[in-house]
């Protein structure tokens, strides 16, 4: 199984990669750059995709357009710390597959991630 993270924060990424640090049969790429995440993800085969909502220069939306009008095929993950009404109804419009609110636990994480393990 193949994983992408693409979070501007360096925290976030660092988190992800200790919660994931065991897990040897998952192949995980981390990105803070969305515009080198939206490279991989169009380039590369991915099984699950996590994007944070709000990032500089190309937010999770516009991200994930740009995943959908490539025909990408992924299971795609929306991250956010804003929990508003407008925000989850515009990621629930976008078709997400899932959507997590931060702070992210790592069991719940790591249970999401098994939960789309092929």
């Amino acid at each position: 199984m193949r994983v992408l993270f693409v979070d501007d924060s360096i925290d976030n990424l660092t988190l992800y990669k200790l919660y994931f640090k065991k897990m040897t049969e998952i192949e995980i790429d981390y990105f803070a750059d969305p515009r080198e995440g939206l490279t991989h993800a169009l380039n590369d085969k991915y099984d699950l995709i996590f994007l944070d909502i709000q990032m500089p220069e190309i937010d999770g939306f516009e991200f994930k357009a740009k995943l959908d009008e490539s025909k990408i095929v992924a299971t795609i993950c929306a991250l956010t710390g804003f929990t508003d009404e407008s925000t989850l109804e515009k990621i629930e419009s976008h078709n997400f597959s899932e959507i997590i609110k931060k702070p992210i636990l790592k069991k719940d994480l790591v249970e999401l991630v098994e939960k789309y393990k092929k």
